[in-house]
C-alpha cells in the first residue's frame, strides 16, 4: 500500500508544495550574456523583471527556455557574464538506499515506479567499475572494490523533513517487496557507504578523483531511451575484447531524467603514459559512437571528431545551428 500524507491539513498541503518548489525545472535561473557583436542579452527571470521572485515554477520557466542555448553552446555564443542558480537545501533529514541488480536492464521497472512515485531527490544506476571509482578511498583500492561490489548498483536518496524522508522510505520499501527486490542501506567492502555517497553528492570530487585509478579517463556521454541501453552494452564491449581492452575497466552511470529516457555514459580509464592503451581507447571509443548513433543515441555536446559523426547523420539540425551561430556570431570571432 502506497503511504502519503493526507493532503487535506494546511501542513501537508505546504510540504507537498515546497517538493514542487524546491525540485522545479530549471537549476540555472537567468543569465546575462555578451553576445559576440557586443549587445547584451538577458534570460529567465533577468528578462522579466517585474516578477518579485527568482524562480516561479508555476509560470516563469517560460522565460528560462534560452538558457538552454547559451548554457549548452560552451562558450561558442557569447560570454555569460552573471547568471542566478538554485543551491542546494539542507534538508532535515537524508537518507540513502541501494538496490543491487545482475543486468542493467533489470533496474528499469523500479525505476519506472520510482519516477512515477515521484521518490528520491537523487536517483541513479552504476555499474560496479563507476562506483568503485567514486567510493575507492585511494586509486589502488578500486579493482578490490568493484569486485565486492553487485554487478549494477541502484542508488535512491531521499531528502526533506523528516515527516516527508519517512513515508518515501516506507514507499519504498513497499516497492522493493513488491517487487521482490533487495533493499540495503549499506554496500559490500564500503565502510560507511551511505555517508561516502552523501559526500561525494554534496561535496563532489568527480573528474579529479575518478581520473586517478590510471591517470586518465575519457567518457561518451549520451542521452537514449533505457531499452537501447543492452544493445550499446553489447558494442561497447564487443570492441572492448576486439582491441584487447580490459573490460573491467569500463564504468558505466545511468540518470532516470525521465521515465524510460535519460542521460548515460560510457567511461574508459587509462594510463596516459602508455600509448598503446590510450589508442585503444580512442578506437573504442569512436567506432562505438559511431555504431551507437547509428542505433538512435543522441551526443547532445559533440567535439571534435564526435561532432562529424553526429552532423553528417543529422544534416538539417547542423544547418539550423550553423544560421543561429551566424546570426549572433557574424563575424565569427567566438
Amino acid at each position: 500500500m502506497i503511504r502519503r500524507p493526507p493532503r487535506s491539513t494546511p501542513s501537508n498541503s505546504s510540504a507537498a508544495s515546497d517538493v514542487y518548489k524546491r525540485q522545479g525545472e530549471e537549476n540555472l535561473l537567468s543569465m546575462t550574456i555578451v553576445l559576440p557583436t557586443g549587445e547584451l542579452l538577458k534570460t529567465g527571470e533577468a528578462a522579466a523583471p517585474a516578477s518579485d521572485k527568482p524562480y516561479d515554477p508555476m509560470g516563469a520557466t517560460m522565460f528560462s527556455f534560452l538558457n538552454k542555448i547559451w548554457f549548452g553552446a560552451q562558450g561558442t555564443l557569447g560570454i555569460v557574464t552573471d547568471g542566478i542558480v538554485k543551491l542546494k537545501t539542507l534538508h532535515e533529514s537524508n537518507e540513502v538506499f541501494f538496490i543491487p541488480f545482475d543486468k542493467v536492464q533489470n533496474s528499469f521497472k523500479a525505476l519506472r515506479e520510482i519516477g512515477w512515485l515521484r521518490l528520491g531527490e537523487e536517483v541513479f544506476v552504476m555499474n560496479s567499475t563507476e562506483l568503485a571509482l567514486m567510493l575507492a578511498k585511494t586509486p589502488d583500492k578500486v579493482p578490490e572494490l568493484r569486485e565486492q561490489l553487485p554487478p549494477y548498483t541502484l542508488v535512491i536518496v531521499l531528502r526533506g523533513s523528516r515527516e516527508e524522508v519517512d513515508y518515501q522510505e516506507k514507499d519504498l520499501r513497499d516497492l522493493a517487496s513488491k517487487l521482490g527486490l533487495k533493499l540495503m542501506t549499506e554496500l559490500p567492502g564500503v565502510e560507511d557507504a551511505r555517508e561516502a555517497i552523501l559526500k561525494e553528492i554534496e561535496y563532489p570530487e568527480g573528474w579529479k578523483k575518478t581520473s586517478k585509478y590510471k591517470g586518465a579517463r575519457n567518457t561518451l556521454p549520451f542521452i537514449t531511451p533505457w531499452k537501447r541501453i543492452p544493445i550499446y552494452d553489447e558494442i561497447v564491449y564487443e570492441l572492448a575484447m576486439k582491441y584487447k581492452y580490459p573490460p573491467a575497466d569500463i564504468g558505466f552511470l545511468l540518470i532516470p531524467a525521465e521515465i524510460g529516457r535519460g542521460p548515460c555514459h560510457y567511461s574508459f580509464s587509462r594510463d596516459p603514459n602508455n600509448p598503446e592503451e590510450t589508442e585503444k581507447v580512442k578506437r573504442i571509443y569512436y567506432e562505438a559512437a559511431e555504431r551507437m548513433v547509428r542505433m538512435g543515441a543522441f551526443f547532445s555536446r559533440p567535439y571534435g571528431r564526435l561532432a562529424e559523426i553526429v552532423y553528417k547523420r543529422a544534416p538539417t539540425y547542423y544547418l539550423t545551428i550553423k544560421k543561429f551561430k551566424e546570426l549572433v556570431d557574424p563575424n565569427g570571432i567566438m
